[in-house]
């Protein structure tokens, strides 16, 4: 009898609290993880990062309410090309 009463409580227990949070924190821990990861890549790891300056473009054009775009060109030069490398045989 006392071996029914235990096996029955301990299947209770493993049944009602433990398998429900074990399946509960499969799904905590992909929610948390994709969040994460979600966060990190809009930051781009840093803000000089090209996803960070895309994300902050694209937050600052839905703020924007003005229809006109306005091109300005790079005042940059343009890089020099590289140098060619000749060879011997050449």
């Amino acid at each position: 009898a006392t071996a029914v009463v235990f096996g029955l409580g301990i299947a209770t227990v493993l049944t009602l609290v433990f398998t429900p949070a074990l399946l509960a924190a499969r799904i905590w821990v992909t929610t948390y993880v994709s969040f994460i990861g979600r966060v990190l890549v809009r930051l781009g790891a840093s803000r000089h990062g090209r996803v960070a300056q895309d994300w902050a473009l694209r937050r600052a054009a839905r703020k924007n309410k003005v229809t006109d775009l306005v091109w300005v060109e790079d005042d940059t030069p343009p890089a020099k090309p590289a140098p060619r490398v000749v060879n011997a045989a050449e």
